[in-house]
């Protein structure tokens, strides 16, 4: 969430959209840790349904 809300800026005065927003780019973000996949995509594979 820091990538987007410096820390001077009071975390409990950012909207709940906003934060939804901010999360849902980060687990849709392709990243090198994890061979530039999305935390989503991994986690979809990984996760067992049903």
């Amino acid at each position: 969430m820091r990538w987007h809300i410096p820390k001077e800026h009071k975390i409990e005065t950012v909207s709940a959209k906003e934060l939804d927003q901010i999360n849902h780019w980060i687990n849709a973000r392709p990243m090198k840790t994890l061979n530039w996949q999305s935390p989503r995509k991994v986690f979809q594979q990984f996760a067992v349904f049903g």
